[in-house]
């Protein structure tokens, strides 16, 4: 019997695509899937209440609000090693559930990740998939530096 692909949603707002996914888990459009946890960064993320509404386990877990960043931080240095510090400890926390993602959906997820999540995430075999990308071309995407590293073979 094949298990179920466990799907962690990171959303920062309305959630409308998490719904989306949902719904799509629960109808079988996309089978063989489960979805293990919601975790949101935003405070009145109503994705949570969605969460709620189909029994999926969420949590809060925030930049300013955990204690990573002053609030109206803005010296480079000091950003940048607050971010540092957030995205380890956000891939630590999702490492550590149970059942471990095999995906990860960014579901309007309003943060750019770092090296300091998608290198551990992506050395334990964990997928990213940004829903909301931006213009082709105009950022680099979660895979700019297998890219990067390809080249340079």
């Amino acid at each position: 019997m094949t298990s179920k692909c466990q799907i962690l949603v990171m959303a920062s707002g309305n959630g409308s695509n998490f719904q989306a996914i949902l719904d799509a888990v629960a109808s079988g459009t996309i089978p063989n899937a489960g979805i293990c946890r919601l975790i949101v960064n935003r405070g009145r993320a109503y994705a949570a209440t969605r969460a709620d509404n189909n029994g999926i386990p969420w949590e809060y877990f925030n930049l300013i609000s955990h204690g990573f960043q002053q609030k109206g931080e803005r010296d480079p240095e000091k950003v940048q090693e607050s971010r540092d510090k957030y995205d380890a400890a956000l891939a630590e926390k999702v490492l550590a559930i149970e059942p471990r993602p095999q995906l990860i959906v960014l579901a309007g997820w309003m943060y750019i990740f770092g090296e300091k999540f998608l290198d551990p995430i992506m050395a334990a075999g964990t997928r990213v998939i940004n829903l909301h990308p931006a213009l082709i071309g105009r950022y680099d995407g979660a895979h700019a530096r297998e890219r990067e590293r390809e080249s340079e073979l």
